[in-house]
């Protein structure tokens, strides 16, 4: 197998040709090195793993594949790409789907009646699979590890580590993220025993379009009216961060009150209810979808025009995965964070190497660095939040209720 294969593969399923990730790992997966693969979201990873590791399953030979997720949403997403694959490549290979939340009996029944060569899943209901000793699970030979910063959570670790020790043979491992911490590569190099391969094609990469930050500075009471009128004046396809449930609660209660129709997501969703969210905003029934860093997990949307960070990440490897969900395979993007002063001189220590702009919104338009001089004056009555203009405002206040007062004891 060749680079060729990958381009012939590719062309099949409707690319025209592989991004940096899928050429890069493509050797080192079909040589079976273990890696950790790091590229911007959006740019292919899962077809990145899954055609070099895919020709190296034999047909009725057991399990042998095994794909991780770090959720339902992302494992029934790679699902059915797997099934999607094979079905167009004309791969006659059976297909496991070993997710919480279904009846774990009927699972062990289905796998051990056909005995599918590739399992996709969550770590929980793996490693409970795994546990029973199940004897499908001896011919495993490949694991992925998708969204593996999300997996390596500090919980997750020791499921992890106990997961690969299960296995009695040797494995070959493959972690794929978007970020490469100092922890990730540290837990990678326990598992592996020092023994994998970095692959990082950020700098590779050509997949992304041109993502613009803007610092959008506001009150936070203004913020409300503020997402209205974005709402109501534009056409974007929006996706809004919160830090929590609570705040993305009273916004969406907003919304509803000023009957602005949106999408939201949250962890505690059931999965009829989360698909109908999500599959309103990726059909356009709703250009909003609410979400936190928790329950935007492995979602895949594509055309996503702005992102907002309502409320700011606290950390450079949340902003990273919430921004690269727009600016995605060629197209242009936008990032809008709200805030005050405090708040950007702490998102720009946490982002060093992003340009970050200043940003207005105002006549249905977003305006970068400056407004025309004509809005100005509207704009600052409406969101900003410049200590100067406050003072003023204040001293004028003050001003005009002396007036008053003097005014006032004339006429007496």
């Amino acid at each position: 197998m060749n680079i060729n294969n990958l381009t012939q593969e590719l062309n099949i399923l409707g690319f025209k040709s592989p991004t940096a990730i899928q050429k890069e790992v493509w050797n080192p997966l079909t040589s079976g090195e273990n890696i950790i693969g790091i590229s911007p979201t959006g740019s292919g990873k899962t077809l990145a793993f899954l055609l070099p590791l895919i020709n190296n399953v034999k047909k009725g030979n057991k399990s042998q594949l095994l794909i991780i997720e770090p959720n339902q949403e992302l494992a029934m997403q790679t699902l059915k790409v797997v099934r999607n694959v094979c079905n167009k490549l004309n791969i006659d290979l059976g297909v496991g789907n070993l997710i919480g939340g279904v009846n774990i009996n009927r699972q062990e029944i289905f796998i051990k009646k056909n005995h599918p060569e590739i399992l996709i899943g969550t770590l929980g209901r793996i490693t409970e699979l795994v546990s029973k000793k199940n004897k499908w699970f001896k011919n495993i030979n490949s694991v992925i590890f998708d969204e593996a910063d999300d997996l390596f959570s500090p919980t997750n670790d020791l499921v992890i580590f106990h997961l690969i020790n299960l296995f009695n043979v040797e494995l070959q491992l493959s972690f794929f993220s978007a970020t490469l911490t100092e922890t990730l590569k540290n837990k990678v190099k326990r598992v592996t025993k020092d023994n994998y391969e970095i692959i990082n094609t950020y700098e590779l990469d050509d997949t992304q379009g041109k993502i613009i930050h803007g610092n959008l500075l506001i009150r936070n009471k203004n913020k409300f009216n503020l997402i209205l009128r974005i709402i109501r004046d534009t056409k974007y396809k929006i996706l809004l961060f919160t830090n929590g449930r609570e705040s993305l609660y009273k916004l969406s209660s907003f919304l509803n009150h000023n009957k602005v129709r949106h999408s939201k997501l949250l962890s505690s969703q059931n999965h009829n209810v989360r698909y109908k969210e999500l599959n309103d905003f990726k059909t356009n029934e709703t250009n909003l979808l609410l979400a936190t860093d928790m329950s935007s997990r492995g979602i895949d949307i594509q055309n996503i025009d702005i992102v907002i960070n309502y409320d700011l990440p606290d950390s450079n490897i949340k902003y990273i995965h919430r921004t690269g969900r727009t600016g995605r395979m060629f197209h242009d993007g936008m990032v809008i964070n709200l805030g005050n002063d405090h708040d950007f001189r702490i998102l720009k220590r946490l982002n060093k190497n992003i340009e970050f702009h200043k940003a207005f919104f105002i006549n249905k338009k977003f305006y970068l660095d400056a407004l025309p001089k004509k809005d100005i004056h509207e704009y600052s009555n409406n969101f900003s939040l410049n200590e100067k203009s406050v003072k003023k405002r204040k001293n004028k206040k003050k001003k005009r209720n002396k007036n008053k007062g003097v005014r006032m004891k004339n006429r007496k």
